[in-house]
């Protein structure tokens, strides 16, 4: 897109994408859980204790990124997508494994806190202490951290990326693609193409918006394209899948109406539907739009093309619960949302489209980005625990349906598993988990063709790290 015509049509939107038009709710009670209180700094190198055999050839960093900081002054946050981003690096190296995180240092994180008390708002909680310039205002780089060309990014999803350096963990600074797309949207979800070149959306779909920007990073992480899309109506995007020819988004039934706050503006439509949006890669333009029953989705995991048809996989939820209830920190983990495996197969030249759940509740889809177009087996996390909302188990879900499962202990917390490569191009599958009866955080990793029969080797540390969303794995 033309940067005069990206700006006239970015000019038309009169700056409706600002965080200022939704004040957000205030907050009361205390947080019940220990592990849930948060981090109130940053944590110092430690070294973890190893358990099993971790395999020599496998060394790297896993970088993660969460939520971190809730409290301040007596006040604490109200939803889990609150708090100050914490970026955490688990360096594993021939001398052990060892922990550091550190908060990024957000425009929002040191205006507050210098203050020493919360000043902006977040989806859940509201403040009035100091004026919203722009989405960035309000960022709390909270979400996941990815790599672009050499560049490590922790990504929100309603604002710009934060620069972070990878050894230090410090923060660089705020990151501007370009002039006109400085604090616009950016999902902390970009998907990669296996040459590492990369995509990325930016949602704009409150106070009456229903648009998208659609980025293009060449491999050395650099902005090669950009356009600003209109949707066919309005509705919440976390993600999106990547397919051979399209970009492929999964508008949701969960819309915005002015409230007064934006989790209050929050309005499932059971009566809607959703819809695929097929945005073909070449043109950036929308190539097919296909309507599906309603339901809520944060997470998407692989879509695959193969004669005429294609075949998306998503973490889905029947309605958008989880994100109006569920993510109270007062009450995290207390009641089950229980998310489906589904298989959309659609037919791309009629529309039409076929829907399949499977025989497990999963969220965090993950797969082999380095192969994102064949049929491969997906993992994530589930959970046996029915009356629970926190994943206790891993699971493998083969292209054929079979389902593997290891069920950990009923006090562990299971996050997001990530496929890596060690030195000698065997992959392993590796993610955290807490405990929240030892108040320890640990990790965990799996032979990604035997899920069932357990970790073939974990590593603790006494701390209990608030939980997290997102990471990668860079060796």
């Amino acid at each position: 897109m033309e940067r005069r015509d990206f700006l006239k049509a970015l000019g038309a939107l009169g700056g409706a994408t600002a965080l200022s038009a939704l004040p957000l709710p205030g907050l009361a009670a205390s947080l019940d859980e220990t592990w849930l209180s948060g981090a109130s700094g940053d944590f110092a190198p430690l070294a973890m204790s190893l358990q099993g055999n971790w395999p020599k050839q496998l060394t790297g960093t896993l970088y993660r990124n969460g939520p971190a900081l809730f409290r301040r002054a007596g006040e604490q946050q109200r939803h889990w997508f609150d708090g100050d981003g914490m970026v955490q690096a688990f360096r594993i190296g021939p001398g052990g494994i060892s922990h550091s995180g550190k908060l990024v240092r957000t425009e929002k994180y040191q205006t507050e806190q210098q203050a020493k008390r919360f000043l902006y708002p977040g989806v859940g909680s509201q403040r009035h202490g100091a004026p919203i310039a722009h989405n960035d205002s309000a960022n709390p780089a909270n979400i996941s951290v990815r790599r672009f060309g050499n560049r490590y990014m922790a990504l929100w999803e309603a604002g710009s990326a934060y620069e972070i350096d990878p050894d230090t963990l410090d923060t660089k600074g705020l990151v501007s693609f370009a002039p006109e797309l400085t604090h616009l949207p950016f999902s902390a979800h970009p998907q990669f193409e296996p040459d590492g070149s990369a995509w990325n959306i930016g949602s704009l779909f409150y106070n009456g918006l229903a648009k998208a920007v659609i980025y293009r990073f060449d491999a050395g992480g650099k902005l090669s394209r950009y356009q600003l899309i209109d949707l066919p109506r309005d509705g919440y995007m976390h993600a999106f899948a990547l397919s051979e020819r399209y970009l492929v988004l999964f508008n949701t039934a969960l819309r915005y109406q002015k409230g007064d706050s934006f989790l209050a503006g929050l309005r499932f439509d059971g009566a809607s539907d959703n819809q695929i949006i097929l945005v073909d890669k070449n043109s950036l333009q929308i190539h097919k739009v296909v309507s599906v029953p309603a339901s809520f989705a944060f997470h998407l995991g692989t879509a695959i093309e193969e004669k005429g048809t294609l075949e998306l996989t998503v973490a889905e939820y029947p309605n958008a619960d989880i994100m109006l209830k569920g993510m109270d920190t007062r009450h995290l983990g207390q009641q089950p949302y229980p998310s489906a495996m589904v298989r959309y197969r659609l037919d791309v030249a009629s529309g039409r489209c076929q829907r399949q759940a499977l025989a497990v509740d999963l969220e965090f889809p993950q797969f082999d980005w380095r192969a994102p177009y064949r049929r491969q087996t997906q993992f994530g996390v589930a959970s046996t625990q029915k009356d629970r909302g926190l994943g206790n188990a891993i699971a493998a879900i083969s292209p054929g349906n079979d389902i593997q499962l290891h069920r950990f202990d009923d006090n562990i917390a299971v996050e997001e598993p990530l496929l890596v490569t060690a030195r000698d191009g065997r992959n392993y599958l590796l993610h955290t988990l807490l405990d929240k009866t030892r108040l320890q955080t640990g990790l965990a990793l799996f032979d990604p063709a035997k899920v069932q029969q357990g970790p073939i080797a974990t590593a603790t540390m006494p701390r209990a790290l608030p939980l997290g969303f997102h990471g990668a794995f860079y060796g």
